[in-house]
This record gives C-alpha cells, sequence and structure tokens, in this order.
C-alpha cells in the first residue's frame, strides 16, 4: 500500500483509509457529544437557567438586592433621585483600594482615606464631605489620591 494510505490511530492499523476516516469521525462525534452533554447538565444546574428567575446581581450575596449603605446612603439621601437605583452591591475596587457601586445613572466611589462617598454621573461630581454635600464640575473635579502611607498616618492622627 501506498505511504499515507494507513494511518495509525486507536483503530485497527490493517483497516483502509476509508475506514480509518470513518474511525476517526464516530471517536469525534462521540467526544463531541459528551461535551455538549457536560455543559447542558452544567447549564440546568445553574442558578441563571431558571425560568422567571431575578437577574443575579453582582458582587452581592445569595438573595441580598443592591442597596445603598454607609456613606453611600447619607449620599443618596443628601442628593436625592440624582443617584438613581444601586444595579450592583458596593465592591473593592482592585487598582486603589478604594470601593465602588454602579448605579442606574451613574456610579458612587468611597475613597477610604478621606472617608469620602462621592457620586458621578458624565460631568457632574457630588462628594459628601465633613461640611455637607458639594457639587462639581468636570473642571473643579478634585483627585483623591490614596495610598498606604497618607492611610497609615490618618489613622495614627485618629488615635493619637
Amino acid at each position: 500500500m501506498p505511504e499515507g494510505v494507513l494511518r495509525n490511530h486507536s483503530c485497527d492499523p490493517n483497516m483502509r483509509a476509508s475506514a480509518v476516516d470513518v474511525c476517526e469521525t464516530v471517536g469525534q462525534g462521540i467526544v463531541l457529544v459528551f461535551l455538549l452533554a457536560v455543559t447542558a447538565a452544567n447549564l440546568t444546574a445553574g442558578h441563571f437557567w431558571e425560568p422567571d428567575a431575578r437577574l443575579h446581581e453582582s458582587w452581592c450575596l445569595a438573595g441580598e438586592p443592591p442597596t445603598f449603605q454607609f456613606g453611600f446612603g447619607a449620599l443618596a439621601q443628601a442628593i436625592g433621585d440624582v443617584m438613581g437605583v444601586p444595579i450592583e452591591c458596593e465592591h473593592g475596587d482592585d487598582s486603589s483600594s478604594n470601593t465602588l457601586q454602579t448605579t442606574t445613572t451613574g456610579i458612587a466611589l468611597y475613597f477610604w482615606c478621606t472617608n469620602t462617598p462621592s457620586f458621578t454621573r458624565g460631568q457632574e461630581h457630588w462628594m459628601l464631605t465633613r461640611d455637607g454635600e458639594t457639587a462639581q464640575t468636570a473642571s473643579s473635579v478634585r483627585v483623591c489620591k490614596c495610598n498606604f502611607a497618607l492611610g497609615f498616618a490618618l489613622l495614627l492622627r485618629a488615635f493619637a
């Protein structure tokens, strides 16, 4: 037999090329059916496959609806409906150690080093400071850069 006609796979090497192709196709079909069965089992076992179920709120504990709490709650009371409704629970920001919460109208940010809850909606910004609520435009926004040394210094000053 010419070279390349017979292939040495898990099938019998004495089979002709067309029989080997059939064996390979059946093997691939079995693997495909197995993978589809595993996928279907995972989809039906997951909570998101339940008909008429509420969408999973990101960053929330199971069964916990998103709400404004602590500083975000106080800021929402101060500025009213501007903040909209939270669509996720408050969670940490990996890049800055601050926390954030997305709402239907913008994003709420909490700067830990200055203990300042804020809200941003496009070019409009609000912060809740010790003096009360302040509204700012994009050109007057003060950027709060928190770092470990500043946070540690503020902590020491608080307990001194």
